[in-house]
């Protein structure tokens, strides 16, 4: 049975008892082509049913996109990788929830399996047993997961409830061997945003952005381990710190390295710009470069 729910100027066709929407058709309603495209979106479904049906009889893979499966039924029946791909966890050890990506969903042996690239489902319907787990041969994923928490909930996390003083894992991570003007080892510390607040093995972590929460869920257990907190001077002050302290403090925390390679491009560069003096130039030449190297300029 075919019910058609009518948006003008489109028909959105729903084949299955679930109202799964399975073709949105862009013809004015209830004009011939409009009722063949329902129809031919009717036969496709059928089709993807029966192929389904006969895979599940011989044991082989087969894709479950557009086969009126209950939601219930995919979720009762989630493979040992729940929703994170196959692929990306057994080949290169990272976790990746495919989860939305219901076109890549598989099922074999009555499990399901979601993948995050086409070619990955193109292997596992060669070779579904090399990434399935049936031969325990398959890494497990890891018992503990990490989850993002939901906006509300984030909104309420206190600073002294995060990790890494607040700061980003992912930017203390990936500056672990940055060498500051004297030479010394000195990660960046970047405080993460209240916004993207991820929770792992009952840590929460504060995240830069949302580019860091993605690398961050992938590999958790890279950055909680690999991350090092610079010098207490190297530190960036909290919201709520700010205020309270003086002009010079804040100026030698925050602004000494920038102020000082800024120095030392000036004696590279040696500018002259027509009508100014030297050190007019040399002080315009400072102020264009704090300009330009500062992460927080949008201009």
């Amino acid at each position: 049975a075919v019910r058609a729910k009518w948006q003008a100027p489109a028909i959105v066709a729903t084949i299955d008892q679930v109202a799964r929407v399975s073709a949105v058709i862009e013809m004015p309603r209830f004009s011939n082509a409009a009722i063949v495209e329902t129809y031919e979106a009717a036969r496709r479904n059928l089709r993807n049913r029966q192929t389904l049906a006969v895979s599940r009889r011989l044991a082989f893979p087969a894709h479950v996109h557009d086969c009126s499966q209950p939601e219930q039924f995919l979720r009762e029946t989630r493979s040992v990788f729940k929703t994170y791909c196959p692929w990306t966890w057994v080949r290169e050890g990272r976790l990746l929830d495919s989860f939305g990506a219901t076109e890549r969903a598989v099922e074999h042996c009555g499990q399901q399996y979601y993948f995050s690239a086409d070619e990955y489902v193109a292997f596992f319907m060669r070779e579904p047993h090399a990434l399935s787990g049936e031969r325990g041969d398959v890494r497990p994923l890891p018992t503990v997961l990490p989850t993002v928490l939901p906006h509300n909930e984030a909104l309420g996390v206190r600073a002294v409830d995060l990790e890494h003083a607040g700061c980003c894992p992912v930017t203390l991570y990936e500056t672990r061997d940055n060498k500051g003007l004297k030479g010394v080892t000195e990660p960046k510390a970047v405080l993460g945003s209240p916004e993207h607040i991820v929770q792992y093995a009952g840590k929460k972590y504060a995240l830069a952005d949302a580019d860091a929460v993605a690398k961050f869920l992938r590999q958790p257990w890279v950055f909680v381990d690999g991350a090092v907190l610079p010098l207490a001077h190297r530190m960036p002050f909290n919201k709520e710190d700010v205020k309270s302290q003086s002009t010079e403090l804040y100026i030698k925390r925050m602004l000494y390295e920038r102020t000082a390679r800024a120095m030392l491009a000036v004696a590279e560069a040696r500018p002259k710009f027509p009508g100014l003096s030297p050190l007019e130039s040399a002080l315009k030449y400072v102020a264009l470069h704090l300009k330009a190297h500062n992460e927080e300029n949008t201009e």
